[in-house]
């Protein structure tokens, strides 16, 4: 992770410093979601295949590629929940080719596998293995154990996945940890004393903290670690196959080859392992038991899933998205324009949010 470390510190800088200079100096009302999005989109493009987008420079949905996938969201939920039902619509030609996306067709998904397919075709027009450090050379130097390389169709599928799963899941754990703070004002007094006490005392570094000054911040850690559990990024349905021998699961039986599912909105609120007011978003939760209670819940929390089979990407997402939040309320006063809606969300499989509206002011450090 601290080779990806200065890259996201890069990205998050710039992120504010457009904040600042478009909505910081001026007043102007802006999206914050829009905005969390064009990071998230940018920052995974980089890491991915080695350069941004543009969003975040632009400010702008490049090519409305963010529009055109959440058209395609629920789809892409309907097959992630219930891929047997997919699989009749997708298991022959014409079914493939009326509800399977193409490189470049009009959908966010062909869209993105076109942007995916050019970067590609500029990657071996213009061969600089061991300068490139993306994830794109990385499957491009790919074996199997065997020994043989990895195919073209793999490094496409593979790469294409890591766009597509790392970027709405990741503004959808700053959307919620950003509001909820603001609308607690109890919440964000005190995590506001945390940041100025870190700074007065050194122990945040003056530009983008380093990750590992994150970890050490009680009361910040408490607020992302109750957003992880109230907000979910997927609060779907994500099944797994029992492997051979079968389980058992809570005195049931489930038989090798059955479909087993847990959705992570509904067992991060079991209220034996996180209180009666498991249903509301209260940071003190972590604070007020003691360690092994603690423990426990850190244990049940299902946001990234469990095993081998949780979120490969789940350690980079906690860095980006615990520095965009720490840099954005250590930078900014930020106020809602309409505290009695101030955001709108779906659940398309994906939490998505929109019209989280308000301004900020630049802050002055203690």
């Amino acid at each position: 992770m601290s080779r990806i470390e200065p890259t996201i510190d890069i990205r998050v800088t710039e992120w504010i410093e457009q904040l600042s200079e478009r909505f910081g100096k001026t007043g102007v009302v802006f999206d914050l979601a829009d905005w969390l999005g064009y990071f998230a989109y940018d920052m995974i493009a980089e890491l991915a295949f080695g350069e941004p987008l543009g969003f975040v420079t632009r400010g702008v949905d490049v090519n409305q590629l963010i529009k055109k996938f959440h058209d395609m969201a629920p789809f892409a939920g309907f097959v992630a929940a219930l891929p047997w039902i997919a699989k009749i619509f997708t298991s022959n030609p014409l079914g493939r080719y009326i509800f399977m996306p193409k490189p470049g067709d009009n959908t966010g998904t062909g869209q993105i596998m076109a942007y995916r397919d050019h970067l590609l075709k500029d990657r071996f027009e213009n061969p600089m293995e061991g300068v490139h450090n993306d994830v794109l050379q990385s499957l491009l130097c790919a074996t199997h154990k065997d020994g043989t390389k990895i195919t073209m169709d793999e490094v496409k599928a593979e790469s294409f996945v890591l766009m597509v799963a790392a970027t709405d899941t990741v503004s959808a754990f700053m959307n919620p940890m950003i509001i909820f703070v603001l609308l607690n004002q109890e919440v964000y007094r005190k995590l506001m004393a945390e940041i100025t006490e870190f700074e007065t005392t050194g122990k945040l570094s003056p530009g983008v903290p380093t990750y590992q000054e994150l970890q050490d911040m009680p009361y910040f850690q408490a607020c992302v670690k109750e957003t992880l559990r109230h907000s979910p990024s997927a609060p779907t349905i994500l099944p797994r196959i029992v492997s051979e021998g079968g389980e058992e699961l809570n005195g049931m039986y489930a038989p090798a080859g059955a479909e087993v599912a847990a959705n992570a909105w509904v067992t991060n609120r079991h209220p034996e392992v996180y209180g009666k007011d498991s249903m509301e978003w209260r940071p003190e939760r972590w604070l007020d038991c003691d360690e092994q209670h603690s423990k426990m819940m850190e244990r049940f929390l299902h946001t990234f899933g469990y095993g081998q089979r949780s979120c490969l990407g789940k350690h980079m997402a906690k860095m980006e998205t615990q520095k965009i939040c720490m840099q954005f309320f250590r930078a900014f006063i930020p106020s809602f324009t309409n505290l009695e809606r101030p955001f709108v969300t779906e659940n398309w499989s994906m939490q998505i949010y929109w019209d989280v509206l308000m301004t900020i002011k630049p802050r002055v450090k203690e």
